[in-house]
């Protein structure tokens, strides 16, 4: 009571500081102090004069077996253990969920950049158009929905809880998601625009010329930019698994949807390109070894540009 408000949280910045014996007024007034000070606040209680002070933090947290319904009714959050272990485990939970849905945004956008490129050179260079739009739904809509949605069920990356806690102003998608899928994006766009000109250029093809739509040339060049996009997207789902760990270090078996997603995407790009019907829908050609070889070798080019990019990440941050 006789502390001032500079005196408790000066208190507090100590570390490990008791107040004992306080009265339900005292709590309340303890949260409000350190919230005017920029502090995130979490209270946990049981009884009906914690109430007050559940309500005001940022995060009130009531015992579920022991406490009050009056106290349940104030809180965000119930414990039905009432262990605090559980709280642990509540915060891994909601940053691994949290850190999935910035994978999620990476992986989806990344595709996006390089769907844009092809579209920008075509404009910029007058070259014939590297990528159908109906391909680029066949990404958007079918092929990369499964991928995507497995990244939401990666586990917690080692570490998580060693982060230190985001500001409350950060936005989920800030300038680090941005220009990682934009670094991403651009990489797929320009091996997949390789392949395609190297297409083109092998059945007579020079920077100038135009192509009709229905030559062998054309087509052969427009399924190497669909394709190596989608097998780049392979590559960049294994590497979205983790934000700075290497990926060859995560264990391959903990998240069996991304195997699974990515069964999908190789099947369905096998149907579009080899199917005569589909073929004719979606302005494919069937592809040679030679070709299945160098995607391969894009999805390998995705991974490393990524353990370069966590390599420096991990060194920037100790």
């Amino acid at each position: 009571e006789t502390m001032d408000d500079e005196a408790i949280l000066e208190a507090v910045k100590k570390g490990n500081v008791i107040f004992a014996r306080v009265s339900p007024e005292q709590k309340l007034r303890i949260v409000k102090v350190l919230k005017q000070n920029g502090e995130v606040v979490a209270v946990t209680g049981d009884g009906a004069n914690d109430a007050p002070s559940l309500k005001e933090a940022d995060i009130g947290i009531a015992m579920g077996a022991s406490g009050t319904d009056v106290a349940r009714e104030a809180a965000d959050m119930i414990l039905l253990d009432d262990s605090f272990a559980s709280i642990v485990k509540a915060v891994e939970s909601g940053r691994a969920i949290y850190e999935n849905i910035r994978k999620f945004i990476v992986y989806v956008f990344s595709h996006n950049w390089a769907e844009l490129i092809p579209y920008m050179l075509y404009a910029l260079l007058g070259i014939p158009l590297p990528l159908l739009v109906v391909q680029v739904l066949a990404i958007d809509l079918a092929i990369d929905v499964i991928p995507s949605l497995a990244l939401s069920r990666e586990p917690p990356e080692p570490g998580i809880m060693q982060e230190s806690p985001r500001s409350v102003k950060e936005r989920l998608f800030n300038a680090k998601v941005f220009f990682r899928s934009l670094y991403i994006g651009v990489i797929i766009a320009a091996v997949a625009m390789f392949g395609c000109l190297s297409a083109w250029s092998a059945g007579g093809w020079h920077l100038g010329m135009q192509l009709p739509s229905d030559s062998i040339v054309y087509v052969k060049g427009t399924t190497m930019t669909f394709a190596g996009i989608v097998i780049a997207q392979v590559g960049n789902v294994l590497a979205c698994r983790t934000n700075k760990m290497s990926i060859f270090k995560a264990s391959f078996s903990s998240n069996k949807w991304i195997w699974l997603g990515i069964a999908a995407q190789i099947s369905i790009l096998s149907f579009l390109v080899y199917v005569p019907l589909m073929q004719s829908f979606f302005g494919t050609t069937a592809l040679g070894l030679l070709e299945w070889a160098f995607l391969a070798v894009l999805a390998c080019i995705v991974i490393f540009a990524e353990e370069v990019r966590k390599w420096f990440a991990r060194r920037l941050s100790k």
